[in-house]
């Protein structure tokens, strides 16, 4: 009967289902609340896995307790599950459990996902209003270019020597995308594909995060190294905050950084550090984090409130990368009514001055 209850699970399992952040908040907060009324973890784990939805989700909930149930604690058994736990999160799992305070831990990893996620959200629709925007009028401008174009200046039939250079130009480009459209199409599919199989690499990696760190585009500014400064400052206050110790929380946050540069670079000051040296010198060389932040760190340091210093850097530069994504997009609206009024006026100009070199011929004669 159980072999036909997994069988079943089997046959109803989602071809593309895949457990996201969200999901693991959400099991973070419920089983937070969970232990927090007295439910034993055991149980608490069973029953979030009775609950849970998501077909692959509910496996790995079951997994787990069935680990907790053969005497493995909850934070190795999160460990066999990288992908969903990263060691961040197992870290204070793990200081959480010894504590006696695994309610307490969970509900801050909850906590600490969700803002993450409305700070990726909110990154992410600010970016893609002018990608949309241009995306579409690109659309438009090519469906001029190549059906209505040639209709208009369909009049002008054997004439084509004749017609201004901007006009011929024009048709010209028209033309070329009409003939050229599926291989246009695969080459940009080929340029997107070596992008993505560039960004896996050891090397691309390493460019494009040196790029994130140090962006120095304009109307963007320093946005990327914002971000990091905000994710990093966040990240080490909670794992302070959760009990772990210095050094063993500079490590888990350079490899919770995302950032290859940043995880280079804190895990030396860690190993330095560890060696005696004070938090501020060893961050002053690095040139991660801007000057006004590590004398900040090594001010909290001293006084012992280096959690507390972390809270406020991180309150100061999320409110700053918030008003920079508004700021942005109020820049980026003009400049893109200015590209779309131009790409208008010249495709205007195109049709309409072989019309005007007429009416100029018809007013000489």
């Amino acid at each position: 009967m159980a072999e036909a209850g997994t069988e079943k699970s089997k046959l109803n399992q989602p071809l593309f289902e895949r457990i996201s952040r969200r999901d693991v908040a959400v099991f973070s907060r419920q089983l937070s609340l969970l232990l927090d009324v007295g439910m034993p973890l055991l149980k608490a784990l069973r029953t979030l896995g009775k609950r849970t939805s998501k077909v692959r989700f509910k496996k790995v909930i079951n997994d787990l307790a069935v680990q907790v149930e053969q005497g493995s604690t909850f934070a190795n058994s999160l460990a066999k599950y990288p992908r969903l736990f990263p060691d961040l999160y197992v870290n204070i799992v793990k200081v959480g459990e010894v504590g006696g305070s695994l309610e307490l831990a969970l509900r801050r990893l909850a906590e600490f996902t969700e803002r993450e996620l409305r700070h990726r959200s909110k990154l992410f629709y600010a970016m893609m209003y002018p990608f949309v925007v241009v995306m579409v009028a690109i659309l438009v401008i090519v469906l001029i270019l190549v059906k209505v174009f040639p209709v208009l200046l369909g009049v002008f039939e054997g004439q084509e020597e004749d017609l201004p250079q901007l006009t011929r130009s024009m048709a010209a480009v028209g033309d070329f995308i009409g003939a050229w459209w599926p291989a246009l199409l695969i080459g940009i599919a080929v340029l997107a594909g070596v992008f993505l199989w560039f960004r896996k690499t050891p090397f691309g990696r390493r460019v494009i995060d040196s790029f994130n760190l140090k962006f120095r585009l304009p109307i963007v500014g320093r946005l990327g190294q914002k971000t990091i400064v905000a994710r990093l400052a966040e990240t080490f206050s909670l794992l302070l905050k959760s009990g772990i110790q210095l050094i063993p929380a500079m490590r888990v946050v350079a490899t919770a950084s995302g950032n290859v540069i940043v995880e280079e670079n804190f895990t030396k000051a860690a190993n330095e550090v560890e060696q005696g040296r004070s938090l501020q010198d060893v961050m002053i060389p690095q040139g991660i984090l801007p000057p006004i932040v590590v004398d900040m760190l090594g001010v909290g340091e001293e006084a012992g409130s280096l959690d507390t210093v972390l809270d406020r850097i991180h309150e100061s530069y999320s409110e700053e990368v918030e008003m920079a994504l508004e700021n942005m997009n109020r820049i980026i609206e003009p400049i893109l009514l200015v590209f779309l009024g131009g790409a208008v006026l010249l495709i205007a100009l195109a049709f309409f001055l072989p019309y005007w070199n007429i009416d100029e011929a018809l007013t000489f004669e």
